[in-house]
């Protein structure tokens, strides 16, 4: 095996010491391990370089270290990896990736678009999203591109897609305002233009009387509410004044005897069963009693409590709801 990948080997890569069996053997096979992916022991004390700060908008390598060479490689029994990509061949791989028309197609693995996700170019000039690329690489335990399998590949963080998004939905924006300006210009223009068709002019003029008629029917509906609201209102402050000016001309009146003789005659020929307000008998309970000028009796206490519980100005009857003149009265024992 040795001598086979000895005698592909350039006259450049010759090795310049002889190397043992057991040597070139454990050479190989780490150089095999590391190409086809497989698990390898890391060296110890390798320590984690944290990534600095990047911009927003800032394109860079993801490989931060090209990858060291092999022991065979070193020792020349396998060809050298390849070069960092510069800035000039990430360049030109950007280029065809442009051209090709990669960014502004969905991603090949998730079949969905870029947008505002990160993007990531291979040096292959492949486009993909970068947390599918992780998991395609995750899944299949090799690096190697989903499209053209090519390994030991480079990745660089790109902005194409992004840009592309963005002006995708800038002109989306400005389609839409720019629809509603013309639609709401086009309305208006109906609106103060008639057609020329004889009969959109006559569906045109009859919209037009009608939205008329409307604003009309509308403006004598909210004057005519105020004036019915306005002539209420005056309607009830007369009314309470009436009655406010009775009640005071009926207070200030005094009745005279032959008047309450009279009230007390037909308060008796009614009869007196019980008080109105508490429904209890008048006759047979020591209570005493009142007698209004509208010749109903009541339990003084009771008259007097209903008085004070009204919130009117003007007492009136709890039974015939007129206004009133009080005196004492006894029932007459026959």
């Amino acid at each position: 095996m040795y001598n086979n990948y000895k005698s592909n080997l350039n006259k450049d890569q010759e090795v310049k010491k002889p190397v043992g069996t057991a040597m070139a053997a454990a050479a190989l096979q780490q150089h095999l391990s590391l190409s086809l992916g497989l698990p390898t022991i890391k060296p110890r004390g390798a320590k984690r370089v944290a990534p600095r700060p990047r911009k927003r908008d800032e394109e860079y390598v993801l490989d931060a270290r090209p990858p060291q060479p092999t022991l065979a490689q070193k020792l020349g029994l396998a060809p050298p990896p390849p070069a960092v990509l510069s800035e000039v061949d990430w360049a030109e791989v950007k280029s065809q990736s442009v051209a090709r028309g990669d960014s502004t197609a969905p991603c090949v693995i998730c079949k969905e678009d870029f947008g505002q996700s990160k993007q990531v170019l291979l040096s292959c000039s492949h486009v993909f999203h970068k947390h599918c690329l992780q998991a395609f690489e995750k899944y299949t335990g090799r690096k190697t591109c989903p499209m053209c399998r090519r390994d030991r590949y480079e990745t660089r963080i790109i902005h194409e897609g992004a840009q592309r998004h963005k002006e995708t939905c800038a002109t989306r924006i400005q389609a839409a305002w720019r629809g509603y300006v013309i639609r709401k210009w086009y309305h208006q223009y109906r609106e103060r233009n008639p057609p020329i068709d004889p009969m959109l002019r006559e569906k045109y003029y009859e919209k037009k009387l009608s939205g008329i008629t409307s604003r009309i029917v509308e403006q004598v509906n909210k004057q005519q509410s105020t004036v019915d609201t306005l002539c209420r209102d005056i309607d009830e402050q007369l009314a309470h004044s009436r009655s406010v000016m009775n009640t005071a001309h009926f207070m200030s009146c005094r009745l005279s005897l032959d008047k309450w003789r009279d009230i007390e005659k037909k308060a008796l020929d009614r009869g007196l069963s019980e008080c109105p307000i508490c429904i209890v008998p008048l006759s047979n309970n020591r209570r005493p009693l009142t007698l209004l000028s509208c010749t109903h009796v009541y339990h003084r206490t009771c008259i007097d409590q209903f008085e004070n519980l009204t919130t009117d100005i003007s007492h009136t009857c709890p039974v015939c709801r007129s206004s009133y003149l009080k005196k004492k009265f006894k029932v007459p024992e026959f």
